[in-house]
């Protein structure tokens, strides 16, 4: 397993899809993926990828907003710090 996803379940089923659709035949990816992808969906991962999924769409959509409030354009921004941080934000 990849060390960064440690305790994730998902990338690594991934890996052993994409070993399965380079070694044989599509058919054989395609069971694999299958065998490898349908035991996923019940797992915790899933279910909180899902819920991030719902909450950022959620959350562009603002409740009781009037309609004649509009956007507005920004047309200069500060950055306090010029360390990597900075630098990366500036960016």
């Amino acid at each position: 397993m990849i060390r960064a996803c440690a305790g994730e379940i998902a990338p690594g089923a991934i890996i052993d899809c994409v070993i399965a659709a380079c070694k044989g035949p599509w058919e054989a990816g395609r069971r694999k993926e299958a065998e490898l992808f349908f035991p996923l969906i019940p797992s915790r991962e899933s279910a909180a990828l899902r819920h991030m999924f719902a909450a950022e769409r959620a959350g562009k959509k603002i409740q009781d907003l009037p309609k004649s409030v509009k956007p507005v354009s920004i047309k200069t921004v500060g950055i306090v710090g010029a360390g990597l941080m900075g630098g990366g934000i500036a960016m």
